[in-house]
């Protein structure tokens, strides 16, 4: 049986990074987010004569705009979209975010 492995990435809506004075989680998103990366991790399904698995690559706004995140320079907002830049002058970080989110072959958010 051949195998296709799709590309796949997630974006972590969430990025509140406090928790509230009556408890519970800093952030309810965090989760959610590990239920979907262990639901596409273990999602093996045949399409024909194809087993299709997922390599999967999460964009989370506390790490992409953080200190090492390809959009550090924004802030802790996109102040300038990729589509601003003229062609080739794009921070080099911001361009190999563009390369992963347009090599994807699925997308969940």
């Amino acid at each position: 049986m051949a195998k296709r492995v799709l590309k796949t990435v997630v974006f972590m809506g969430s990025s509140r990074d406090m928790k509230a004075f009556w408890g519970g989680d800093k952030r309810l998103g965090d989760r959610v987010l590990k239920h979907v990366v262990e639901v596409l991790t273990q999602r093996k399904s045949n399409v024909g004569s194809v087993k299709v698995e997922h390599d999967i690559t999460v964009f989370d706004p506390l790490e992409v705009f953080g200190e090492e995140g390809a959009l550090k320079s924004s802030g802790s907002e996109l102040k300038t979209p990729h589509f601003y830049f003229k062609a080739g002058s794009a921070p080099k970080e911001m361009e190999e975010m563009r390369t992963i989110i347009r090599d994807a072959d699925a997308y969940r958010k």
